[in-house]
């Protein structure tokens, strides 16, 4: 399922006091990567001053907003030195894949010796064809009877727009707790499932990490969820661990 979407047209004031370090300011909150395969973008800029230039960015997280990647120039664009509206687009397919998070903004510093100042607008049109599914948070409990325990993390969702998914998830766990991530389809009702299918090997500890583009085989099947499992390793004691999932797909 293929769906554009369009942010609001946001301005600011900005000023620019560096000639050696790029100045940023974003214009969009988070969205999930997962979908985000092309950005268009109109950047405005109003009553110029000084030596100011700017140009259009964009930045990565592969978790969470508490750990992004550096911000990074829209490919090939130069930054603008004076006023007027400006379009450039972005080809994100090879850079959203297997990342969680991107938000757009502007670059901008001096591009001369005078201080610069601008009101600078940014509107964005992305093709969005991923949707987050849901946060989970929950300390689970590993008992040590060899069984594997099950959480559901998403609710049945439409297989047709699941061609894959991610998971973004944080886990403070002992070492003997593990766990793992699966999905469940569901051919006509969802009183019937199928099995379930693991799509990751037993994860242990502490991690900060996404699981990456997951293709679930959905052909003939209405629905599908998706869920982790987790057990203990030890055989004298139970294990425990704190987990934080958010699960993003696209159609």
């Amino acid at each position: 399922m293929s769906c554009g979407r369009l942010t609001p047209e946001i301005q600011k004031s900005l000023t620019a006091v560096s000639a050696s370090q790029a100045q940023v300011e974003f214009f969009t909150d988070w969205l999930p990567c997962t979908g985000i395969d092309m950005a268009h973008v109109v950047m405005q800029i109003r009553n110029l001053t000084g030596d100011f230039g700017a140009r259009p960015c964009f930045q990565i997280a592969s978790v969470t907003p508490n750990k992004p990647d550096a911000p990074a120039a829209f490919v090939g664009v130069s930054y603008y030195v004076a006023d007027g509206a400006t379009f450039d687009l972005q080809n994100l397919a090879s850079i959203t894949n297997g990342e969680f998070l991107i938000r757009f903004g502007v670059q901008y510093m001096i591009q001369d010796t005078d201080v610069g100042t601008a009101d600078v607008s940014l509107q964005v049109s992305y093709g969005a064809k991923g949707q987050m599914r849901g946060k989970f948070s929950k300390d689970l409990v590993a008992l040590n009877d060899t069984l594997e325990h099950r959480e559901i993390l998403t609710d049945w969702i439409p297989a047709l727009q699941v061609s894959k998914f991610n998971i973004a998830y944080l886990s403070n766990a002992d070492a003997e707790f593990q766990y793992k991530f699966a999905y469940q389809t569901a051919e006509a009702t969802i009183d019937s499932p199928g099995p379930w299918t693991g799509t990751s090997s037993w994860f242990a500890g502490d991690q900060e990490r996404n699981l990456g583009d997951q293709s679930p085989t959905t052909t003939g099947k209405m629905w599908i969820r998706i869920g982790v499992f987790y057990k203990c390793t030890a055989t004298n004691t139970n294990a425990q661990g704190y987990l934080t999932t958010v699960v993003a797909s696209r159609g």
